[in-house]
């Protein structure tokens, strides 16, 4: 409709002055990001939330399919150092380049609890300290402050997981010019690098 046109491209002037001019006001630590677009209302029964992805540049030469997930889910009250705190930790824990990708969740319901969804996918299985598993001893990295800081408080709850694949991993890619999926013909390995149908590049992406 006119109307829904209208305050979009008005809304498309004033957001990014607006999200930067907030985010300078704010402490260092904490920024404001606003959507470019208006989206639909999906009720007052769907919990809205945000989400951060980040994936290594090195990530897109890993040829062979994560095999391990790591899944922390928090409930409760939790600032924003302590969620900081958590993804950066993911960082400190990955010495040997085996990161894949790192997701954080946050769901914000009104009037009810908070809660925290962080995944980080690795190239290989964790050992019991939380670093992807090498050869002789594994580096302490066990610092569980922001996991002690969040379960001290008695309104939150800590839950911690491994997952794995429940069966091989077929890697997807896509096309930068035809846009067709380029698939990889053998599980568990990177699809190729070039469209079998028009010869142009993918778009390298990552598994995960």
């Amino acid at each position: 409709t006119i109307q829904a046109a209208l305050c979009s491209l008005f809304w498309s002037v004033i957001h990014r002055p607006t999200q930067f001019v907030v985010s300078q006001i704010l402490p260092d630590e904490l920024m404001v990001h606003g959507l470019p677009l208006p989206f639909f209302d999906l009720g007052s029964d769907v919990q809205y939330g945000l989400a951060a992805y980040f994936s290594p540049f090195y990530a897109r030469k890993h040829k062979v399919a994560p095999s391990s997930f790591k899944v922390e889910s928090t409930l409760g009250q939790r600032n924003s150092i302590q969620r900081a705190a958590g993804w950066n930790k993911v960082f400190e824990r990955d010495l040997d380049k085996k990161l894949v990708a790192n997701i954080l969740c946050c769901f914000l319901p009104e009037g009810g609890h908070r809660q925290d969804v962080h995944i980080s996918c690795w190239q290989q299985q964790l050992d019991d300290s939380g670093c992807p598993e090498r050869e002789g001893t594994p580096v302490d990295l066990t610092d569980t402050s922001d996991a002690a800081a969040t379960s001290n408080l008695s309104q939150v709850s800590y839950l911690r997981q491994e997952w794995r694949p429940a069966a091989d991993v077929k890697h997807q890619d896509r096309c930068t010019r035809c846009h067709r999926l380029v698939e990889s013909s053998q599980v568990g390995r990177r699809a190729p690098k070039h469209c079998r149908a028009c010869g142009a590049p993918a778009q390298r992406y990552t598994f995960f």
